[in-house]
């Protein structure tokens, strides 16, 4: 998969997440009327929903990154080794 393709995606989910951040914020005002904890017990869940994913990003310490384009290509195209137990 090309770079530019990752990047662009996660731009656009970015953009569709900042989107429904402007939606909310109006909203989250409203939920106060109901149950005063309403909107703090939301952004605190969803506050533990962002930690938890990024416990799925894949580790990178003392992992060298590719710093062009071409680096992150070649390392698609290089044979995988496999991890004998």
């Amino acid at each position: 998969m090309a770079v530019v393709t990752i990047i662009s995606g996660g731009l656009q989910a970015l953009l569709a997440l900042k989107n429904l951040e402007k939606k909310y914020t109006f909203f989250s005002c409203r939920q106060g009327l109901y149950y005063e904890r309403l909107p703090s017990i939301f952004f605190g869940c969803m506050a533990f929903v962002a930690g938890m994913l990024v416990l799925t990003v894949p580790e990178t310490i003392n992992t060298r990154l590719p710093d062009t384009l071409e680096e992150a290509e070649g390392l698609s195209k290089s044979p995988k080794k496999v991890q004998q137990a």
